[in-house]
């Protein structure tokens, strides 16, 4: 994992992997396979979502607030993935 993934592992050389299966998370895996199809690394790091100095993102609409005020390309909320605002009208954030 080191050698593909450096950035998931502390540096005391430990990582903390979640596995899921397929079976149980099949979009999920759709996009992990996705991802490793186009990057060649069969994993994705998983961090918290919230803005510098804010609380982590704990309901729908604190993911939105974040989203729209953050430097965010897309929200992936349910089964939605949304575009932001300004970047679907070309303009800069």
């Amino acid at each position: 994992m080191k050698c593909n993934c450096p950035a998931a592992v502390h540096v005391d050389g430990t990582a903390r992997p979640q596995l899921f299966l397929e079976e149980v998370n099949p979009s999920f895996f759709r996009i992990v396979r996705e991802y490793y199809q186009l990057g060649g690394i069969p994993s994705i790091i998983n961090t918290s979502f919230n803005m510098h100095e804010e609380p982590i993102v704990n309901s729908p609409a604190d993911a939105v607030r974040a989203f729209l005020q953050g430097n965010l390309d897309y929200l992936a909320i349910g089964n939605l993935l949304v575009r932001h605002p300004m970047q679907a009208r070309g303009g800069a954030r």
